[in-house]
């Protein structure tokens, strides 16, 4: 049998395992496999269209937004004057329907350019609006588009191809009938080096954001991105890296050569705060504990207390500096009273709008590393739920162990009398206070109705866990005069 004949049987074969990959995202890694093994072989991939999932998930802003390629439409100039045009049209949309009603009267005239240029501009329209980014997921003229993509993934350019992979990215949607197409673009233009330096690092950031890992293609970007490093910005690198680290993929021979890059002069003094947050998680993940001091205390320049970009850093970004010094055992370079600083700033940032779970999780482990108390963390999430119950609003619940609960109620019970009293619980809640203020007797009071089932104006710990709960019954509160 012809390889192309076992090609399309092949294809056939996997149309029903692509209705399964938005479910079960690992599945892509050996997609991703069977595809860098066919290319291997020079297999081309014909087509193949299945029902796109309609889930669709938010991301975070991404760190860089690749623009759409000018200097390909105008290197069209000459010859197709109709591109230049849709292009036009495309960047002067505001809306996702204008886009797509320029797309549907394009047809067949567009080519790979306004196809990544009408991609780029619905990711940038809907990448904080996530009424719109569902909207848009639905539409038929997305799906229409998306396979405009599909047919002519082979004539994409470089540039193209790593602006549809970070239209996706923003997107969070990646369809299945896209995988293979897109990821043998990519490989193609790999096999060619003609990859930018800075699409190379947006390539792999796209990747990580679609939890995509094709190891061969990762190892050949890290190969090709080493020379152009001098190519790169501190952005560049920052995503480049932060793509790897997610991706959970070592590449041993870059981090060297991208520390000694910005180390030098300017790099790291410009790089804003989302960058020095991507580098140092990227290096804490990737590095080991004394390879990369020099970095790390260039990096805590940026976030120096009493400068103003310190106070540019969210309680997040602070997390992973954090967390990434206690990895790589840097904490010990830091000048006297820096990183107490820090963890004070995610104090008070914790006080006011609680840390995810799983930066909680993070901090705690870092901060043990340290020997630094954290208690406080879990202590100020309790307390916000509490107040905020009180209050008769909704708060974030998560299950706690008995061991969890039993350490934040002795911490708020400070005479161990095996309950909560008024005293005590306005202590607390001072405690998590940015500017020192103290709570009203009346909100304390508050609080302690809310949990107080049985009318001794205390809080013992069944009730406080019945609170942590969700267990504390209306009909049961006393109010405490």
């Amino acid at each position: 049998m012809g390889a192309a004949a076992s090609t399309c049987n092949l294809a056939a074969n996997f149309r029903v395992h692509f209705r399964l990959v938005d479910r079960i995202p690992t599945m892509r890694f050996h997609i991703c496999l069977l595809i860098e093994l066919l290319a291997v072989q020079g297999l081309q991939f014909p087509r193949v269209t299945v029902p796109r999932s309609r889930s669709a998930v938010l991301c975070a802003s991404p760190a860089e937004a690749a623009k759409p390629a000018e200097a390909e439409v105008a290197a069209t100039a000459g010859r197709d004057g109709v591109v230049v045009a849709t292009n036009e049209l495309l960047m002067k949309a505001r809306d996702s329907k204008t886009v797509l009603k320029v797309v549907a009267e394009g047809g067949s005239t567009l080519n790979g350019i306004n196809i990544a240029t009408a991609m780029h501009c619905l990711a940038k329209i809907n990448k904080r609006n996530r009424v719109g980014r569902d909207a848009l997921l639905r539409d038929r003229g997305y799906t229409s588009l998306i396979d405009s993509v599909v047919a002519q993934a082979s004539e994409l350019s470089p540039r193209a191809t790593a602006d549809v992979l970070w239209s996706c990215a923003t997107l969070q949607d990646f369809p299945p009938q896209l995988l293979m197409p897109v990821l043998t673009s990519v490989a193609g233009h790999l096999d060619k080096e003609a990859f930018a330096p800075r699409h190379l690092a947006s390539v792999v950031w796209s990747l990580a954001r679609l939890t995509t890992k094709p190891t061969r293609l990762l190892e050949r970007i890290e190969e090709q991105a080493i020379p152009r490093l001098d190519g790169m910005n501190d952005q560049n690198i920052a995503n480049l890296l932060w793509g790897f680290a997610k991706l959970n993929y070592k590449p041993s021979k870059l981090l060297p050569a991208a520390s000694e890059a910005l180390l030098k002069p300017g790099m790291v003094e410009r790089a804003k705060h989302v960058e020095v947050s991507d580098l140092a998680f990227a290096f804490g993940e990737l590095g080991a504990p004394g390879d990369y001091d020099a970095l790390m205390l260039a990096l805590s320049e940026r976030v120096a207390p009493g400068s103003d970009a310190l106070d540019r850093f969210t309680s997040r970004q602070l997390v992973k500096l954090i967390a990434a010094f206690a990895k790589l055992e840097a904490a010990a370079q830091l000048p006297s009273g820096r990183l107490e600083t820090w963890v004070e700033a995610v104090r008070v940032g914790h006080g006011q709008t609680s840390l995810m779970a799983r930066d909680q999780r993070t901090l705690e482990e870092a901060l043990g590393k340290l020997d630094i108390d954290a208690s406080w963390i879990k202590e100020f999430e309790m307390i916000g739920t509490w107040s905020a119950l009180a209050a008769g609003g909704k708060a974030k619940r998560r299950e706690y162990t008995d061991d969890e609960l039993r350490a934040v109620f002795d911490a708020i019970d400070a005479d161990g009398s095996g309950d909560i009293d008024l005293g005590e619980l306005k202590v607390a809640i001072n405690k998590m206070s940015a500017d020192g203020g103290e709570a009203t007797d009346a909100d304390v009071k508050n609080m302690l109705n809310f949990g107080d089932t049985d009318g001794d104006a205390q809080v013992s710990f069944d009730e406080f866990r019945q609170i942590m709960n969700g267990a504390v019954a209306k009909g049961k509160r006393v109010m405490i005069a």
